[in-house]
Order: C-alpha cells, then structure tokens, then sequence
C-alpha cells in the first residue's frame, strides 16, 4: 500500500511539472502593464534568427558604440555692407577680371582695388609663395586682377572682401600692410603654419569672420577687442591656454569655436556674451562646475563641452536657454541626475550626455522633446525603467546602453532601426508582444521574456507548494 501510495505522489508530481512547463513555454508572456507596442514598429517581424542579425551583437567591434561626432554648427554670419558705390564718371573702367561684367569702377575704386592687390602680393611674398598649392592668378602682373586669383572675392566696388587661403601650405607671419584691406570681411588661413598671425589680422576692423583654426597660435593678442564687428572666430586646434578679458568686447560674435586647447577654465565673461549662438569647447581640460550663469546665453542654438573634466551637477540654468539645437557633454565626471527642468528645450535636436556618471532616472520628460534626433546617455549609472519614446517621431539615434536600467523595454518610435539603437548591458523585461527575437531586428537590446503571470513569481510559488502538500496529504492518506 505504502508503494502504490509513492508510485501515485511520484506520478502526479511528474504531471504537475509537465504542466506547468507547457504553460510557461507555450503561453503568451503578460507583463500586466497594459503597455503593447507600436503596430508600424513591430508587425511583420520574423522570428527566424538565421535571417536576421545577430543579437548578441553589441556594435563595439569598431567603437565604443557611440554615433559619429556630426561637429558643431556653423553660425551665418551677416555681411553689413551696403552698396555706396560712387559712380563712374566717363572714364570709368569697365570689364575688371572677377567682377560681373556690367561693372564699371570709378578711379577711386579703381585705384583702391590697386593698391589692394598689391597688399595681396605682399601676402604671396611674406606666406612662401611659391610653396603654395594653389596660386592661380598670385604670380599675376596686372595689379587690377586680383579679384579674379585662387581665394580672392570682391564686392561691386572693387574691395576685397574674402581671402580663403586655408589648407594651402601658407608659412611665416602676415604683413603688416595686411591692415590696409579696408573692406575685407572674412579670411580663413587654417590648417597652415603661421606664426601670431591674429597680431596682424585684429588690424583689419572691418571683419566679422576669422578661422585661423590649426596654425599653431599660441595666445591670443588684447587686440582682439579692437574686432567689434565680428561675428565669427574658429580657433580650433591650436595652443591656446588663456583667453583675454578684452574679449567681452566682442558683442556681436555668434559663434566660438575653440575646441582642442589647452584653456583649463573659462573665464567669467563669457556668461555674458549674449550674442552667442555656438560655443565650442570640447577637449580644453576645462574643470570645476559648468555654472547656472550658462543660462545667460538666451541665443545659445549649440553647446559642445566634451572631453574635459567638468564634475558636479548639471546645471538647471541650462533650462533657460530654449534655443538649443545641440547640447554635447560627453566624456566627463558630471554626477547629478538629469534634470527634469530640461523639458523646456524642446528646440533640442542632439542630446549627449554620455560618458558621464549620471545617477537616478531618465525622466519622463525627455518624452516631451518633440524634435529630438538623437539621444545618447550611455556609460553612466543611470537606473529604473526607460520612460515612454513614442513621441519622439523625429529619433534616429538611441544608445542607452552599460546603465542599470530596467523594467519594460520603452515604446520607440517607428524612425528608430537597430543600425543606431543600442540598449545592451541593461536588464530590461521584453514587452508583452515583443519577445527577444522581434526585438533584437530593431534595437541591440538586452530583454528577457516574462512569464504568463506578467511577474508574479511569488504567487506561482504558493500554487505549486500548495499543489505539493496537497499530494502529500492524498499519500498520507492511503
């Protein structure tokens, strides 16, 4: 009898495992959250892996995982020039080589665009010359045809008023007569050697573009406040470790470019210099705490502050400046969460905070950043669930991957696709619909499946041990 009794428990325990083991594997998972996914993200997705991309896939065979660096935005800068050409009298001078034809010059014009190009020829000499790669037109003899030489554009009245010599193996150091140029608005000599050229170039008044990015400056002259027009300065890759108060001076300058430095810190004032609408610092070295005193630039369209050794919060002025398109942190010691604040820029298109050590939540208010293109937060200490994405119909770049988050795995929007979706080294829950498989064809995502009870663990438990001493009770009794 004892034996008929065990046989019975042993077989009905069997059972119950098999049964239990069919509803786990064959039954649709729930998580209970009432959450399903978008139609136009998920329908049709195969589950055959062998047609698809590998899972397991993470996109760090050739990166860290993070997008390519689009570089900052160019601000327009605004000729001021107005037409206040004197007439040609009757013996005017037609036909000047890089002018429109129905151009007619008076002797006065004519006489300035002489002596212009013959600045320009001093240029040729003090640069090298001869070493250039392109010259067309410098070796020129007609002191009138300057306008028409490789970089040279004229304005109607027979002024120079851009040099683009960058790229073009320029060395030495800039005339002094360079300040003669009168009407010149805009020079680009980067990527040369030359040596203080800013010395001479803040002698030309008249200008509102300068790019003298890669030339190997090492300081930048007080007399750069004499540059009161201009509304552009690339100073990129250079040698620069100190910036001179007289640059407060600069009231109308859009867009600063200094990225690759060796600044260390910022100075003051430029927290007022409200005009700006680009300001580029990444790898400077820069310490301390970016200040709430950022929200001053109201203009600010893109800030780019990676590569450096901020720390402390992010701060809450940043809020304040609603005309931010992109904002670039990555690659610093910021710890603070994000703040919820941030919902007011919602003219962001790039948001990057990654690299970092970002702690709490990613809030629910990211939601709400209608234009966002891309949103980068991996590499930080991020936790909790990821809120919903769905709005975001402009996102083409997700990578929230090595965080702690969890939960569901969020609602994204149809413009997403697995090429710049990355979400690995998280543990997130696979949503009801969604199993890993479907998944993995539009995000690299760590997901696991949920069972039936959409989670409830504890209670399957109490139903099984209930189940067991039930039998037990039924073997006891035989």
């Amino acid at each position: 009898m004892r034996f008929r009794s065990l046989y019975i428990v042993i077989f009905s325990l069997a059972l119950l495992s098999f049964v239990l083991a069919q509803e786990s594997d064959g039954s649709e998972p729930e998580d209970g959250s009432g959450v399903s996914p978008t139609p136009t993200q998920y329908e049709n997705e195969s589950t055959n892996w062998d047609s698809g991309p590998d899972p397991t896939d993470d996109g760090d065979d050739k990166d860290d995982g993070s997008p390519t660096d689009d570089g900052p935005i160019d601000v327009t800068v605004v000729d001021p020039e107005t037409d206040t050409s004197e007439k040609p009298g009757p013996t005017g001078h037609p036909n000047i080589p890089g002018l429109p034809s129905d151009v007619v010059l008076s002797d006065a014009q004519y006489e300035n665009l002489k002596g212009n190009c013959r600045v320009l020829k001093s240029v040729f000499t003090a640069l090298s010359g001869n070493n250039w790669v392109q010259k067309n037109g410098w070796t020129s003899e007609d002191l009138a045809s300057c306008c028409s030489w490789q970089g040279v554009q004229c304005n109607k009245g027979g002024r120079i008023k851009s040099l683009d010599l960058a790229q073009n193996n320029l060395s030495g150091k800039l005339p002094a007569e360079v300040s003669q140029l009168n009407g010149l608005l805009t020079i680009d000599v980067s990527n040369n050697t030359l040596s203080n050229i800013l010395s001479e170039i803040t002698e030309v008044t008249t200008l509102i573009s300068i790019n003298v990015a890669n030339t190997g400056i090492t300081s930048i002259p007080e007399s750069i406040g004499n540059l009161v027009n201009l509304q552009s300065l690339h100073l990129n890759a250079n040698k620069i470790n100190v910036l001179p108060n007289t640059m407060s001076q600069l009231t109308n300058l859009k867009g600063l470019y200094l990225a690759n430095n060796s600044l260390g810190e910022l100075p003051a004032f430029i927290y007022q210099m409200n005009a700006l609408q680009v300001l580029s610092l990444d790898g400077n070295n820069i310490t301390g705490t970016l200040p709430n005193d950022i929200g001053n630039l109201s203009n600010l369209e893109g800030l780019y502050l990676s590569q450096n050794h901020l720390t402390g919060s992010l701060p809450e002025g940043l809020s304040k400046c609603t005309n931010l398109r992109t904002l670039k942190l990555k690659n610093n010691k910021i710890q603070s969460e994000i703040p919820t604040s941030y919902t007011t820029l919602t003219n962001l298109h790039t948001l990057d905070l990654s690299h970092n050590k970002l702690i709490g939540v990613i809030p629910k208010s990211i939601g709400n950043l209608v234009n966002l293109e891309k949103l980068i937060l991996s590499d930080n200490q991020l936790v909790g669930q990821v809120p919903d994405l769905q709005n975001l119909k402009a996102l083409t770049s997700l990578h929230i991957q090595r965080n702690h988050l969890n939960g569901l795995f969020p609602n994204l929007p149809a413009s997403l696709n697995r090429t710049n979706c990355i979400a690995l080294s998280n543990k997130f829950t696979c949503q009801e619909n969604v199993p890993p498989s479907a998944l993995a064809k539009i995000c690299r995502a760590d997901c696991s499946a949920v069972s039936k009870s959409g989670g409830n663990g504890a209670a399957d438990m109490l139903n099984i041990m209930y189940a067991i001493f039930s039998l037990l009770a039924l073997a006891v009794a035989f």
